[in-house]
């Protein structure tokens, strides 16, 4: 009886595996008619491969079930017909597989042996036609290895191999006719340009001609990586691990930019590299550079608008390959190929191997030019970076800057007119500065050198250069120290000697602007301004002082008047003095003519200079030694604001009259009455030094210490 129901009970789950095996069939008949009618681009494909998956996952967990729930001691063979329906039903789906990947096969093979031997005698929309055809059973034939990757497919099985054997032996045969088609189209399509004068002739039918030189492009790039449009849907990671990847060493590949740029190497090999081309000559690196550079214009709108579109269309927008990229790529490893060629050649000529490295710097600016950003995100693409890359090649070149940079800056202090105006500011508008030509010339120097410095790739590389710019600029600086200390001149200063301070004004300006826009290393710039700075305060000290000079030594006629003992008539408006007008005419001179000769950034801050050190000139010399009536203190008075005061504010503005506080302060004191004499007498014998300078500040005296206060009311005639 217990054999019975166990019987009984088998012959239940054998029907309900039946009715398993039935729906497994149906759902195996679904995906072999989406397979043969097969669309590479129908959502439905990829939904019936989840399905069946799920159903045999089903069915799995369902023969495990069974298993545990029958004592395997009295069923051993019993388990095995039920695990032989599922093997069957899976080999029958990879059967079906099979029979379909053979049939595409046999069609892919076929199609592409009538477009090898016969493309040449095809029409163009034929050619079109089985090249797409071709395409369409490579793609399918992919989806269905994919399959095999999704259902796990044992890798040592018949179905897995045959397709390995497939893309390694038969599919690839296809790659040297998709690169022949692709050259095909090059004389249809005009590619390439290689002369501005010479334009290719272009097909009639280019339209065509371009379809096909997409199709193959594109078809060579697939091959290549095994990477495909999103589209498709393919999980290209998966398929480049299983197949591209693990095979890679065994495949033939032609790589699709190196047909397409095929015509511009054998070019370049011929005309420069060839050893009897008069085109390959040392002296003249320029030749094959601008070569190039012309190249890359004359073919830039092909590669922009039909070969990136083609990249942007079929591959992720990110993927960061660009066509003019890529044609620039081959064209510096023409560069270095060229560049192992000649440099043993210069190795004893500086001249040669300096111009080459200019060339070079320039062709690297151009390349910038047309691809903005292009060393940010390809730094190895710099025409500099394998040459920097061997640190003699380097070292050498930075000696040859440093001897280039000496001779440019004697050139520049040595000319006849090196302190001839170039600019010179108007005082109607506003112009900062004088430029003579050594700063005109320096500047540009400058500017010169730190555009070079943009193109020298590596950072490391880059620092040491921008270095040598500074050092540059710090040698300027020490020869126009030497330039003005040989000037022993006096007033009036020469053109040269204005010159020179402009130009220490005006470099030091622009040294000061690049270290703001961290064009240079902040630090070492820093140095190097402090330097200028204090060259500029030296220089304007020389003349401040000149100035002073000048003005105590004519300051002799002004003391001689009686100021103890003037008497003012009284019915008579007050006048400046003549001794007055003297001397500040000639104050107001030299003024003009240093307004004339500096810059107006210069001027803005040595005026008041002039008018602080004039003040302390004036206070030392004329009040602190003279004594002066109450006439006498109404004439100065008149004589300060209409003669000293009103020169500053004619070539300063207003606020420079604060200059003059102790001045003004002094006048104050000389006004108080003598009741406020004694008052501030007494009030310093009792008074604190903090409270007796805020009782001064209450009759307007803020800048005199108390000391000179006291000293000026001795100086006041008439009131002891």
């Amino acid at each position: 009886m217990m054999e019975n129901s166990n019987q009984s009970a088998i012959m239940n789950e054998i029907k309900v595996f039946e009715m398993q095996k039935d729906c497994l069939n149906n759902i195996r008949q679904k995906l072999f008619n989406q397979c043969e009618n097969f669309d590479p681009d129908m959502e439905e494909f990829k939904e019936i491969i989840d399905k069946f998956k799920a159903k045999i996952a089903e069915a799995k967990e369902s023969v495990s079930d069974y298993e545990k729930d029958i004592d395997t001691k009295d069923t051993s063979d019993i388990d095995r017909p039920l695990a032989n329906i599922m093997l069957s039903e899976r080999s029958k789906l990879i059967a079906q597989l099979m029979q379909m990947a053979q049939t595409r096969m046999s069609r892919l093979k076929q199609e592409t042996g009538i477009l090898r031997e016969q493309y040449r005698e095809l029409s163009i929309e034929m050619i079109n036609s089985k090249v797409t055809s071709v395409r369409y059973d490579f793609i399918a034939l992919i989806k269905y290895l994919e399959v095999l990757i999704q259902i796990d497919v044992l890798k040592s099985s018949k179905l897995y191999t045959m397709f390995k054997e497939f893309f390694i032996k038969d599919i690839y045969q296809i790659v040297p006719l998709l690169a022949d088609l692709l050259k095909y189209t090059f004389d249809h399509i005009g590619w390439p340009q290689t002369n501005v004068a010479l334009r290719p002739e272009i097909s009639k039918n280019l339209t065509d001609y371009q379809l096909l030189f997409v199709s193959t492009f594109r078809s060579l790039l697939e091959l290549e990586s095994g990477r495909f449009s999103k589209r498709l849907q393919i999980d290209s990671e998966t398929f480049q691990s299983e197949i591209f990847t693990s095979i890679n060493e065994e495949r033939i590949i032609y790589h699709p930019f190196d047909i397409l740029f095929e015509p511009f190497v054998k070019r370049f090999d011929h005309h420069f590299m060839d050893s009897g081309s008069k085109l390959n000559d040392l002296e003249h690196p320029e030749w094959y550079l601008c070569t190039l550079e012309q190249w890359i214009t004359l073919n830039e709108s092909f590669l922009r608008d039909l070969v990136d579109q083609t990249l942007i269309l079929f591959f992720d927008s990110d993927n960061g390959k660009f066509a003019t990229v890529e044609l620039i790529s081959c064209f510096v490893k023409l560069i270095e190929q060229k560049l192992r060629q000649d440099l043993p050649r210069m190795e004893d000529n500086d001249h040669i191997f300096g111009r080459t490295i200019d060339e070079l710097i320039i062709f690297s600016k151009q390349l910038n030019l047309i691809v903005p950003d292009l060393y940010e995100n390809h730094p190895k693409l710099s025409p500099l970076f394998d040459i920097f890359s061997d640190t003699q090649n380097y070292k050498r070149f930075l000696n040859i800057e440093r001897n280039r940079i000496n001779e440019c800056i004697e050139n520049i202090l040595d000319s006849e007119t090196s302190w001839n105006s170039v600019y010179e500011h108007d005082l109607a508008f506003e112009n900062e500065f004088i430029i003579c030509e050594a700063a005109d010339g320096f500047a540009a120097l400058i500017n010169r050198q730190i555009e070079r410095s943009k193109h020298i790739p590596l950072d490391k590389l880059r620092n040491e250069y921008l270095h040598l710019i500074i050092n540059m600029i710090d040698d300027f600086r020490l020869r126009l120290s030497q330039k003005i200390h040989d000037l022993q001149e006096k007033w009036p200063f020469s053109e040269k000697f204005f010159g020179i301070l402009n130009t220490f004004d005006f470099i030091h300006s622009m040294s000061m602007d690049l270290a703001s826009k961290q064009m240079l290393p902040q630090s070492d710039l820093d140095r190097v301004n402090e330097m200028f700075i204090h060259m500029i305060d030296e220089i304007s000290n020389r003349v401040i002082n000149l100035i002073v000079s000048d003005f105590i030594n004519h300051l002799s006629l002004y003391k001689q008047l009686k100021w103890h003992g003037m008497s003012l008539q009284g019915d008579q408006p007050i006048e400046v003095t003549n001794e007055a007008i003297t001397l500040f005419n000639d104050i107001s001179t030299k003024i003009h003519l240093i307004q004339k000769n500096i810059s107006k950034n210069l001027f803005n801050r040595l005026i008041y200079e002039i008018a602080g050190r004039l003040q302390e000139a004036f206070f030392e010399n004329f009040i602190m030694e003279l004594q002066f009536n109450k006439d006498g203190i109404k004439q100065l008075r008149y004589d300060f604001e209409h003669a000293f005061k009103a020169i500053f504010i004619i070539y300063s503005d207003h606020n420079i009259v604060f200059t003059f506080s102790t001045i003004s302060d002094c006048l104050v004191v000389f006004d108080l009455n003598p009741q406020t004499y004694h008052i501030i007498q007494a009030r310093h014998k009792v008074d604190s030094e903090k409270e007796f300078r805020l009782y001064l500040q209450t009759l307007g005296i803020y800048s005199l210490k108390p000391s000179t206060v006291l000293a000026l009311i001795d100086r006041r005639v008439g009131f002891n």
